[in-house]
């Protein structure tokens, strides 16, 4: 990260559990530091704006599609936590 970037972090995944923060980096690049666990609609506006904006992939982190009569099965795998993200297809 380059001096006096932003850093955010948006939810818990299972990676983020033992993670790890260098806070003299942070500190001496005067990096800012956003999360957030829970957003609401508006949030979600801006992050889809910031994604489009960016052209950021979501393939990567996107680990489970399933259409909606699957749900039983996603949410096992839910429980499961052993997933990135999980996403209903309409």
């Amino acid at each position: 990260m380059r001096g006096k970037g932003k850093i955010g972090l948006v939810g818990i995944g299972n990676s983020l559990h033992n993670a790890t923060l260098n806070i003299l980096s942070i500190i001496e690049k005067s990096l800012q530091l956003q999360s957030v666990l829970v957003g609401n609609m508006y949030n979600m506006y801006d992050l889809i704006d910031f994604i489009t904006t960016h052209k950021i992939s979501l393939k990567p982190i996107v680990t489970h599609k399933f259409p909606l009569e699957e749900h039983k099965e996603a949410f096992k795998i839910a429980d499961s936590q052993n997933y990135g993200k999980i996403a209903f297809i309409f």
